[in-house]
């Protein structure tokens, strides 16, 4: 018929049992060389030794950096020298040796009447920061960091319902939570141990020529992040889009958060009543 397509039929390829060569190449399919080899193998005389070609060197062991500590007498110094004597510190939060990062500033007046040796053997009284709760969610140069107040009472005696206050800083943000009896939260720590010590003295961030009370620059937040070996909480997010928008809560926030209540709960089990471990004047 004109137009019509010729018609192809496959025929399947006939079937055969395979043979004993196919069966063994199926079980072993690397043969031995010649019966010589086999012999060798069954009397376990023979290690062969190869040169094996890998894709590189095995990776070297992570590296933990360790920040290099400042001479007391040129910390000193800087402290001195610095307005606002921030530091990165590493700290002791519990009895199972956990540590966490903390942005803290040293009290150095009060250290100076508390604690006389302070500039001969480092050990000074730091008043500690936390990020503005509305702010957790930002990239952390837009972060603000408040100073961590508490109620008098609840400093001396906390409990787990111990709020945490915030005061916008200001020239007369400590005189405005004197008097509303809030004190800051402190701890004393030896800045010249090198499992405390991580970044400082560093000033608040200048943005857009204007200096701030409450950011803190990117080449800060780099410092940190080169010692992550020294603290297990996270470190804030540096890759949110750096435009952020506060949303004003008020100059004076409090707010309960029941990690900071415990690490309150824990340093006031381990303070003493020796005078050179008072926490206020």
């Amino acid at each position: 018929m004109r137009g019509s397509m010729p018609i192809v039929l496959r025929v399947p390829p006939a079937f055969h049992w395979p043979s004993l060569s196919e069966l063994n190449d199926n079980i072993a399919p690397f043969p031995w060389a010649d019966d010589a080899e086999y012999e060798r193998y069954l009397s376990g005389d023979s290690v062969s030794r190869h040169t094996v070609l890998t894709t590189g060197p095995p990776p070297a062991a992570p590296t933990h950096s360790i920040p290099s500590v400042p001479a007391i007498h040129l910390l000193t110094a800087a402290i001195i020298k610095s307005n606002d004597r921030l530091f990165f510190v590493s700290h002791n939060i519990g009895a199972n040796e956990a540590r966490e990062w903390r942005l803290a500033r040293v009290a150095f007046d009060d250290s100076i009447s508390l604690y006389p040796s302070c500039t001969l053997d480092g050990r000074f009284l730091f008043e500690f920061y936390i990020c503005h709760p509305a702010d957790w969610r930002y990239n952390a140069v837009n972060q603000r960091y408040w100073i961590q107040f508490h109620g008098r009472e609840d400093i001396l005696h906390p409990s787990l319902s111990t709020d945490t206050h915030l005061v916008r800083p200001s020239d007369t943000s400590d005189d405005y939570a004197i008097r509303h009896n809030l004190l800051p939260f402190r701890k004393w720590l030896n800045i010249t141990h090198t499992d405390t010590f991580i970044h400082g003295p560093f000033e608040f961030a200048t943005v857009r020529g204007r200096k701030t009370r409450d950011r803190i620059c990117q080449n800060d937040w780099d410092i940190l992040r080169q010692h992550t070996s020294m603290f297990q909480n996270p470190l804030p997010s540096f890759d949110v889009p750096t435009y952020s928008i506060h949303v004003d809560r008020g100059a004076h926030v409090a707010y309960h958060d029941k990690a900071l209540t415990n690490v309150l709960c824990f340093e006031a089990s381990q303070t003493s009543d020796i005078a050179q471990d008072a926490l206020y004047p």
